[in-house]
């Protein structure tokens, strides 16, 4: 956990991943860090977003964290060239 955002182990990859979800792809409204909405531990629904050589980032924002379903429709990433998929944090550190 930083101000800027919170790291998450996906739990469907293999093998395991981390992702970052950004500060500004946690809520939709307005935070000023990640403690505000995020506690270490926690586990949420998160969208991967874009793939860019070993880093994965992460959005919390457009999955609906009790259904899981997509909130917002983003494009399919052509640069990393993968569906986007949704993936449940395992830990939040």
């Amino acid at each position: 956990m930083h101000d800027y955002g919170c790291f998450v182990l996906l739990e469907n990859f293999v093998p395991k991943k981390e992702g970052l979800v950004h500060i500004s792809n946690i809520r939709d409204k307005r935070i000023t860090n990640a403690f505000e909405a995020v506690q270490r531990n926690q586990n949420v629904k998160v969208k991967v977003i874009a793939i860019a050589g070993s880093k994965i980032s992460l959005s919390m924002k457009e999955v609906d964290q009790e259904t899981g379903e997509e909130i917002q429709k983003r494009p399919k990433n052509r640069l990393a060239n993968v569906n986007l998929k949704f993936c449940i944090l395992i830990t939040a550190y």
